[in-house]
């Protein structure tokens, strides 16, 4: 079967392994629908992110782009309520009516808003139970609302059911939870009040005022002619049921469907829901079986692991080769898999970075080759990209992990705010103040520390006069003039009228920064900043009788992470450089490389439980049943399916070998208990006794 014979009424289920062609055949039955002469504005193509947006976008290339409608669930929704504001507006239970359109909270903003509830409660005495952070409260209260709102379970039961799955309840529990639950119910209230909408409630309002309007599934049935899915494994279940309505008035319905399981179980996937609600419904299956993103030794060698993982008793590796291989029994050592070993992880990092130049020397390009970490890790991309750069070799870390405030020139733009804000008594550190002259004014650190001190030295801080020699000789001759520009430029703008946060920066970075040195590779970063003040002022400024440029420097202080730009995200998918990235985001990415090398295999980081102080993802899961508990084995069985799932997916999308580094130490000096090394251990003994 293929995709052009395809008839009205069908609903067709593509389901194959990794790299089986799955996404290119959904592409194909695209193209051929609006090759027949359908609108690119009838067909809906569901993605799972951003990233595969932009993949599907760029590989479809339309003569029209600008009505295709190739989204996330979540894109989709924020379009429809855009779409259909002025009619359902005023029907949501609290919400301010008086918004003329709807007002969409960023990341950044709605933990802005958490933050001060968190600090709130924790003056007013709650929340003391909690041993996490303020903001570690404010990211798990976030991830639980988004995950029970997209599984269809109200936000008012969210405490109730965490507390009930856990094995340990007692009177601190309780109290833990209902302080949490109270949090929740305080956060929903102020975005009402104020007629704000974060990703939990665009959802919430999508599902309770818009599906279940009987004049907007009329218009939805207009507007819908064919229905793409590409990754239903991984789809939330508000967006199964979603999927659901709508393939019952398309006039096609095309799916993929990925056999080897979910690595988004976390963000609240269930392909056993999927599988439950749309399997029934399908008219004809397209079963893939081949897999063209690895060779054939790993794709069998993949499975073998995967089921050693949740089988440590199934079938060796050997009997398996054997079985499998028409010429000769396979052993492992004949397999694409390396290893680098070390005592301790400074020595396996600088292996693995001598191993990566080998591949180069060999004749591989730095696009070829990824480095896959379990978490993001800041010390192994400072090690990568100071070793590469020596070489004139870029590094990009896919994963996003660095804050606003780790951008140097975003850093000196804050400390401008403050120096130039002494009403917010929000006085820089020294050592930022003397980063500041030293970019400003090409001075060396001792210099610009010497310095930085003098101003820390006046209240409030400000830059001194130059008065005398000494200080003159300490500035540098040739830097007087330009000193004495960024000295008049902040007492200027002390004089006058605040200027908004995004106007501040902007004059900032046009007067202060932009001849600087390596400008060129700091504008996009920047540039964000001012987008994102921008907005804040236009959310959290209308809600706040506090200075919202204070708040929103505060807010950066804090170490808030930028939401990713198309652009950041096309440099990304796109980068001819070394890549670094976790096992999920490499996914996410639908990527595939040469060479892979797995970083720190013998560390328990790759096994990690889903389930922390103040959430677990899986009770909120549409399988998981009203009384059940949460237990220790339940937890093991969890961690070893999504580590199975990880390695098996990495390994299907590497075209070339795998490397394996382990160090017997971590970081911290204690030594490394992952399983992960232990089950590659026990294949390859297995192959050579």
């Amino acid at each position: 079967m293929t995709v052009s014979n395809i008839q009205t009424k069908d609903i067709v289920m593509i389901k194959g392994p990794t790299g089986a062609g799955k996404t290119r055949g959904l592409q194909a039955r695209y193209q051929f629908l609006l090759g027949t002469g359908v609108r690119a504005d009838l067909i809906l193509v569901l993605v799972r992110n951003r990233r595969q947006s932009i993949f599907w976008r760029d590989t479809v290339k339309p003569k029209i782009s600008s009505n295709m409608r190739i989204q996330s669930y979540f894109g989709f929704v924020q379009g429809e309520i855009k779409k259909y504001w002025t009619a359902i507006k005023s029907k949501i239970d609290g919400f301010k009516h008086d918004m003329i359109e709807p007002v969409f909270l960023t990341t950044e903003a709605s933990q802005f808003l958490l933050t001060k509830l968190v600090e709130n409660f924790r003056h007013q005495g709650k929340l003391m139970d909690i041993t996490a952070n303020s903001q570690r409260i404010v990211i798990e209260a976030l991830s639980n609302l988004s995950r029970a709102i997209a599984a269809n379970i109200h936000y008012k039961d969210i405490g109730v059911r965490l507390l009930s799955s856990s094995l340990t309840g007692n009177g601190i529990k309780e109290r833990l939870f209902a302080d949490f639950q109270d949090l929740l119910i305080r956060y929903i209230k102020d975005c009402k009040d104020n007629g704000f909408i974060d990703y939990s409630l665009a959802i919430y309002i999508y599902n309770n005022y818009l599906l279940n309007d009987g004049f907007y599934r009329e218009r939805l049935k207009k507007e819908t002619a064919h229905l793409i899915v590409d990754g239903l494994e991984e789809a939330v279940s508000c967006e199964v049921d979603l999927i659901n309505i709508i393939s019952d008035f398309t006039e096609t319905c095309t799916l993929s469907f990925s056999t080897d399981g979910t690595f988004s179980r976390k963000q609240g996937a269930c392909p056993e829901y999927a599988e439950k609600i749309i399997m029934p419904k399908v008219t004809k299956m397209i079963e893939l079986k081949e897999c063209f993103t690895c060779g054939k030794d790993l794709y069998m060698f993949s499975d073998v692991l995967y089921s050693k993982f949740c089988n440590p008793n199934s079938v060796p590796w050997s009997q398996v080769s054997a079985l499998s291989t028409q010429d000769s029994e396979l052993h492992f050592g004949d397999l694409p898999i390396f290893s680098i070993q070390a005592e301790i992880r400074s020595e396996m990092i600088m292996k693995v970075c001598e191993e990566i130049q080998v591949l180069i020397d060999e004749g591989l390009e730095p696009k070829d080759i990824v480095v896959i970490c379990p978490i993001a890790d800041s010390v192994l991309e400072y090690c990568l990209k100071s070793f590469f750069k020596k070489r004139s070799i870029g590094v990009v870390n896919i994963s996003r992990t660095s804050r606003y405030i780790d951008e140097s020139f975003i850093r000196a733009l804050i400390t401008l705010a403050c120096l130039c804000h002494p009403q917010w008594d929000m006085n820089p550190p020294e050592h930022d103040i003397a980063n500041l002259l030293g970019m400003v004014l090409g001075l060396d650190p001792v210099r610009s520390s010497l310095i930085a001190r003098e101003v820390v030295n006046l209240k409030p801080f400000t830059l001194p006069a130059i008065d005398n020699l000494e200080f003159r000789e300490r500035v540098g001759f040739m830097n007087s003039d330009k000193y004495q520009v960024l000295k008049n430029w902040i007492e200027k703008y002390r004089e006058g009228d605040p200027l908004p946060i995004n106007n501040f920066f902007q004059s900032a970075f046009i007067t202060i920064l932009l001849n600087l040195p390596r400008v060129e590779s700091h504008i996009n970063a920047c540039r964000l900043l001012i987008e994102s003040a921008a907005n804040f002022l236009k959310t959290i400024g209308i809600s706040t009788s506090q200075d919202p440029g204070k708040n929103f420097i505060e807010m950066v202080k804090q170490g808030v992470k930028p939401a990713e730009t198309i652009q950041d995200l096309e440099q990304k998918i796109y980068s001819d450089h070394l890549i670094i990235s976790t096992p999920q985001s490499y996914l996410a990415s639908s990527m595939n490389r040469k060479v892979q090398i797995w970083v720190d295999t013998s560390s328990p980081l790759w096994y990690r439980s889903d389930v922390e102080e103040l959430t677990n993802p899986h009770v909120f899961s549409p399988d998981w049943k009203e009384g059940d508990v949460w237990t220790e084995e339940l937890d093991e069985r969890f961690k070893m399916l999504k580590c199975s799932v990880l390695v098996k997916q990495l390994m299907r999308r590497c075209t070339e070998r795998v490397i394996l580094a382990e160090s017997q130490y971590n970081q911290d000096g204690y030594e490394n208990d992952g399983i992960l090394a232990d089950i590659m251990g026990e294949i390859a003994y297995e192959t050579t006794t």
